[in-house]
């Protein structure tokens, strides 16, 4: 599920911890991640107070939730891979009492460079993220040349890597 300042600041909140609540109840596993406002739409977060406050307020809640997991940013394709894995790494240490397999660090770019997260030590035990798009790479036209495409930008951290958003021509 989204979110952002706004959404869990405001009164949006009541709504979207009860359909949190509701679907962990139900057995399901949840992942809340940050998205930047529509207004903004660069690829990097919006405001670094909100950010931080709004990630207090999902943590304090869900925590202690094993369903819940943690995913700092959908698409960071703002950042360059230092500077995102700099932020990523950032929140991993502000909330170290999250345990790490509850974290999903998505790939730099549009989650999609999954070699970059996977291969420094500071995300050991996190989950990775990568999404999968045709317009990202226009020649993925055959089961092959998309099996390849994963194959690759997954590399030898496969095991860690969950593919949150896929779409591609029918």
């Amino acid at each position: 599920m989204p979110v952002n300042y706004p959404t869990v600041s405001g009164s949006y909140w009541n709504s979207y911890s009860g359909a949190i609540d509701a679907a962990t109840a139900k057995g399901m596993k949840v992942i809340l991640s940050y998205w930047e406002a529509a207004s903004s739409r660069n690829g990097s977060v919006d405001n670094l107070t909100q950010f931080w406050s709004m990630w207090q307020t999902i943590v304090n809640k869900y925590s202690g939730n094993a369903s819940v997991y943690f995913e700092p940013m959908n698409e960071p394709y703002g950042y360059s891979d230092a500077d995102w894995k700099n932020l990523a790494a950032q929140w991993l240490s502000t909330y170290s009492s999250i345990p790490r397999g509850r974290v999903i660090i998505s790939g730099a770019g549009y989650n999609q460079r999954l070699t970059t997260i996977g291969s420094d030590s500071r995300f050991d035990g996190t989950l990775i993220s990568r999404h999968t798009y045709e317009f990202f790479d226009t020649s993925r036209t055959t089961e092959d040349s998309w099996r390849e495409s994963l194959r690759t930008s997954v590399g030898a951290y496969a095991s860690r890597v969950l593919i949150t958003e896929f779409g591609a021509p029918m």
